[in-house]
């Protein structure tokens, strides 16, 4: 077992833990689906959700905070890993491509 000091993270952004609803919409769909965003960084984002989303997939997400001192996050992503989670959900990690503001 490795210990903290031994350990060094790969990431080039840490990740921050938010476990709150988003939603997200793939390409050339009007049709916006729910997932539950478990961390997010400058970069990416891991989410749940019931669909069987594959890598190369674009997306347009939107997480918008309960608290309202934190901006609305909306941008374009892109699939880069799915991972069956049980119980008809999968885990969907994403590279944030675009952020879109107003």
């Amino acid at each position: 077992m490795l210990n903290s000091r031994e350990y060094s993270e790969k990431r080039n952004f840490g990740r921050m833990t938010v476990e709150c609803s988003m939603g997200y919409k793939v390409a050339g769909s009007d049709e916006m689906r729910e997932g539950q965003a478990l961390d997010l960084s400058s970069t990416g984002m891991l989410f749940t959700c019931t669909d069987e989303l594959e890598s190369g997939m674009q997306l347009k997400i939107n997480i918008t905070p309960g608290n309202s001192l934190i901006p609305p996050l909306d941008a374009m992503a892109e699939v880069m890993r799915v991972a069956h989670a049980g119980e008809g959900q999968y885990e969907v990690g994403i590279k944030i491509t675009e952020f879109l503001g107003e």
